[in-house]
């Protein structure tokens, strides 16, 4: 059985990707290593944005480079959580 998180493996596949297209453009808010996503940021750091601590920027800006046509992730690490 596999043992990698779906975290690593979504990055393990942008990693692969980038080599050949330049396209792809990762975001994310404050959350690069929580969300497994420092490997790509260290490699491709012209196709990384970080915005900091600011969600609805961060898909503001995504959703903008994807009608530029490139092909945005928006990497947002969540915690949901009910005390309920």
């Amino acid at each position: 059985m596999n043992k990698i998180t779906n975290r690593q493996a979504i990055c393990d596949v942008l990693l692969e990707k980038a080599k050949t297209d330049r396209d792809i453009v990762v975001t994310c808010s404050d959350s690069r290593g929580s969300g497994s996503l420092t490997p790509f940021f260290n490699q491709y750091p012209a196709q990384s944005i970080e915005v900091g601590i600011a969600e609805q920027d961060l898909v503001g800006i995504s959703a903008g480079l994807a009608s530029c046509g490139k092909k945005s992730i928006c990497g947002i690490t969540c915690k949901l959580s009910n005390n309920a």
